[in-house]
């Protein structure tokens, strides 16, 4: 088995082992056989929460225990899915040995939240779900601002309410209501790098898998 590590800023932007003194914030990933095993995420310089891909033959609460006198919180990775293009991935959040979050995130082929489908830990309902829209064409807007999520646009559902957050400058500062009266998406500014109609996935929450490759 092959071992190799790697360190990611908050863009996920590859750093050197040299570069990181003058990081606060940052990602320490290791990989096994290629593939990302472990994360441990820092901030201001300190250890603090990291992420876990669970395999079929690992125990998932022996896992948690170790890993709970190391991080604040654990999230571990589980039941990988692939479909198409995607793949779906069952988690649980702890906090110590404790669990408080679990759900199914969707990635895409780059290995991008695409959907979040957040549970109850209990009864395992569905409490709300977030998509996520990466713009791929920015026109005149430039990442001056430095925003680690430039570009995206965050769709949260709840209930039969949508609301978009517009992660461009100008916009980032707000979440925006998503109606047949009003919608931001249709402002002149937003409209040559995203149209509404021609995105239907991100008009509801489900499915959360998409019917089709392009979304």
């Amino acid at each position: 088995m092959s071992t190799t590590i790697k360190y990611k800023n908050l863009y996920g932007e590859d750093m050197t082992l040299q570069q990181l003194p003058n990081v606060g914030d940052y990602d320490k990933l290791q990989y096994e056989n290629g593939n990302v095993k472990r994360i441990d995420s820092y901030y201001d310089k300190k250890l603090d929460s990291g992420t876990y891909y669970l395999s079929s033959t690992e125990d998932k609460q022996a896992i948690v225990l170790e890993f709970s006198n190391i991080w604040i919180s654990t999230e571990i990775y589980l039941n990988t899915q692939s479909v198409g293009t995607f793949t779906l991935r069952e988690w649980e959040t702890y906090g110590g040995t404790d669990l408080i979050s679990k759900g199914k995130t969707l990635f895409d082929n780059q290995d991008r939240r695409v959907a979040t489908e957040f549970l109850d830990i209990n009864s395992s309902q569905i409490k709300s779900i977030e998509k996520k829209f990466y713009l791929t064409i920015h026109d005149e807007y430039i990442d001056i601002d430095g925003l680690p999520d430039f570009g995206q646009l965050s769709f949260y559902y709840k209930e039969d309410l949508i609301i978009v957050e517009v992660n461009l400058p100008g916009f980032e500062d707000d979440n925006y209501r998503i109606s047949d009266n009003e919608n931001v998406l249709n402002n002149l500014l937003i409209r040559p790098l995203f149209k509404w109609e021609d995105h239907p996935y991100y008009h509801r929450a489900l499915p959360l898998i998409p019917n089709t490759p392009n979304i």
